[in-house]
């Protein structure tokens, strides 16, 4: 099955085929409507609003695409949130829209950002959270968090091991080598996904990712290796600016995208050589100041990001129901 997702990471809208649409919890202030919905002024504490257009939801349910939208505290409004925590009937109120919502849309999951959380609201904070995990997990949708990771050039340690040998550090040409990171990235994922539709789905990411580089925003990479007489990609992964303006100073944030080595070729010390060059590229050619990277901070990877000297911050998190 297909599959899609709306995510706002570091300030950066990753859309992975199809823009989904987002909605946030008002706290019982005023704030500026999304295109998707009309917001009162004394909106109901804790209602979540906004929409994914009706149009979007029908022509995925058609293409079997699978929607997983984000809900914000809007605004990132600091003193709202605090409000919100501090009202227990509120709390409950937007725990049970998350779950109506999801079951009502045929969501496949929810995603969660909420930011600017005042310390000294720590543990209502995972109150709630651990309320809403519980409400979803019974309603059928699983756990998933991301921790974002930042690298100033400053920051950058040499790995501790070289390039193995035989392997050499590369720029794709995605119209020419995309069918390569395609055939890689369904190996990585074959056993998360349905192969044929993942396959088409990452023939469609790779299209979208070679359509940025075209427009300067950065590149592909690979490693490569000689097995009989022939190169074989066995890690990969992308790297683009958040803007080509000039003058931005997004244009020198730089983005990660979808580090994987090939099941065959792990525990070399391959991903830790591929990010290590990326990064000097960012830094060095590309004039990038500040890399962003996106781990499962249950994962060994985010290990190696960080011996590279990725240092963590803040935490998505996202509910999504498993595919079967």
């Amino acid at each position: 099955m297909r599959w899609a997702r709306v995510s706002l990471v570091a300030g950066l809208v990753v859309v992975l085929l199809a823009f989904l649409g987002a909605f946030g919890v008002m706290a019982g202030t005023y704030t500026q409507g999304t295109p998707q919905a009309a917001i009162a002024e004394r909106a109901t504490p804790g209602i979540m609003w906004g929409a994914v257009d009706k149009r979007v939801l029908a022509l995925a349910k058609a293409h079997r695409v699978k929607v997983m939208p984000l809900f914000t505290n809007e605004g990132f409004n600091g003193p709202a949130l605090r409000r919100l925590l501090s009202d227990s009937v509120a709390l409950a109120r937007s725990v049970k829209t998350m779950v109506d919502l999801c079951k009502a849309n045929g969501f496949w999951g929810i995603q969660f950002d909420v930011e600017n959380l005042n310390i000294a609201d720590r543990d209502r904070f995972t109150g709630w959270y651990t309320d809403a995990a519980n409400a979803l997990h019974a309603a059928g949708f699983t756990l998933s968090e991301a921790t974002v990771l930042t690298l100033a050039r400053h920051q950058l340690v040499a790995p501790a091991r070289p390039m193995p040998d035989g392997v050499s550090f590369t720029v794709l040409d995605l119209p020419r080598d995309g069918a390569a990171v395609v055939d890689k990235q369904v190996a990585v994922d074959s056993g998360r996904f349905e192969p044929t539709g993942y396959r088409e789905f990452a023939q469609r990411q790779v299209a979208r990712y070679a359509a940025m580089q075209a427009a300067g925003l950065g590149h592909w990479f690979g490693l490569v290796a000689q097995v009989d007489g022939r190169a074989v990609l066995v890690a990969s992964c992308g790297l683009f600016r958040a803007s080509a303006r000039p003058g931005d100073a997004a244009a020198r944030l730089g983005r990660f995208q979808y580090v994987s080595t090939h099941p065959a070729w792990r525990r070399r010390g391959l991903c830790t050589a591929l990010v290590h060059a990326v990064c000097r590229h960012g830094f060095d050619a590309m004039g990038l100041d500040t890399l962003v990277m996106v781990a499962d901070p249950a994962d060994v990877a985010i290990g190696v990001y960080e011996s590279l000297g990725y240092r963590r911050g803040t935490s998505t998190w996202q509910f999504e129901r498993p595919p079967g």
